[in-house]
């Protein structure tokens, strides 16, 4: 090799090392400023408040379009229905009504199930596209309708005592409670007509009524839980207590518990129903104590930011290499 071409190799080696130390101290500070893509227990989280709402939106359920159904209070501390469209909120109220709730109930078809109350007890209810229809939950002194299948079966809660479940299918009540508890709650139904809730005996326990069977659904290690939701592959999501008084969620797939709590929630997240794709809705307390609404949607695992970078750096001064040594 001639001296020139020896310098001129050198010269390059030179100048690839140079590039190479400054690009190595960029990335490593892109690094820095990107940190790993922002999920939560597998699950993306957005914030969903009404825009009528003061200081309090509760999302309870959402069908298989992605339509959710809850309530909120406006700033009379007056409670109404809502549903959301992909961001375009419609208000729901009983007619006559002074509060008007949607306690989870939205199925594929559009019908919504809840409770209103003309300033006394609450009273269960189906809206069926804006036409209201006041239940008659036998025995009953108070109820709510909460979960509505695609069949129409409704189930809920009714007041007696104490409270006891029901299941409407047509015109026919069924009122039950799970053997040996004081109080039972009926929270959702799916489509092959699985309900899930929860009982009290004295403390509270998630349930799941199955052909009959009753299997009840504890998170481990929790002072008690509640099961809310239920989607048509059998995944049920709730809330349970911890020994420090904190409230979280859940998620109960297939016997395998995944604690489910908002980024921004302090100490209160309550999810409370789950569709086929997975989406769960519910709401939490933030820092200033309002409660908000959200939506989780399952999320992909991510390549984190800062990783990214790195490998995309890393290519980028691999093709240097062959620039400038061949």
């Amino acid at each position: 090799m001639s001296r020139l071409s020896e310098r001129f190799t050198r010269g390059r080696a030179f100048t690839f090392l140079r590039i190479y130390r400054f690009a190595s101290g960029g990335i490593l500070l892109l690094c820095l400023l990107f940190p790993p893509t922002v999920t939560h227990a597998g699950y993306t989280f957005v914030t969903i408040d009404d825009p009528s709402a003061n200081g309090y939106t509760r999302p309870e359920g959402i069908n298989d379009n992605g339509q959710i159904s809850g309530d909120y209070a406006d700033a009379a501390g007056i409670f109404h229905g809502f549903i959301d469209n992909n961001g375009a909120f419609s208000a729901i109220n009983y007619p006559g009504a002074v509060n008007t709730v949607t306690n989870g109930g939205i199925n594929n078809t559009n019908l919504l199930v809840g409770s209103y109350s003309n300033g006394g007890g609450l009273n269960a209810y189906v809206d069926s596209n804006g036409v209201f229809t006041s239940l008659n939950v036998p025995s009953a002194s108070t109820s709510g309708a909460s979960g509505i299948n695609d069949q129409g079966q409704i189930v809920g809660w009714g007041i007696n005592g104490s409270y006891f479940a029901f299941v409407l299918n047509g015109n026919v009540y069924t009122t039950f409670r799970v053997p040996g508890s004081i109080s039972t709650v009926a929270a959702d139904i799916n489509n092959s007509g699985q309900i899930v809730g929860w009982f009290s005996n004295p403390s509270d326990n998630g349930f799941l009524l199955s052909n009959g069977v009753y299997t009840t659904i504890d998170y481990p290690g929790a002072v008690y839980s509640d099961a809310y939701g239920i989607n048509n592959k059998g995944q049920v999501v709730g809330t349970y207590v911890d020994s420090n008084g904190q409230t979280h969620g859940f998620l109960w797939s297939g016997g395998v518990f995944t604690t489910i709590d908002d980024p921004s929630a302090n100490g209160y997240t309550r999810p409370m129903g789950i569709n086929d794709n997975g989406q769960i809705v519910g709401y939490y307390l933030d820092a200033a104590g309002l409660t908000d609404g959200f939506e989780a949607d399952p999320s992909a695992t991510p390549i984190p930011g800062a990783i990214w970078l790195f490998g995309s750096g890393i290519v980028g001064l691999i093709g240097l290499k062959k620039k400038y040594l061949g």
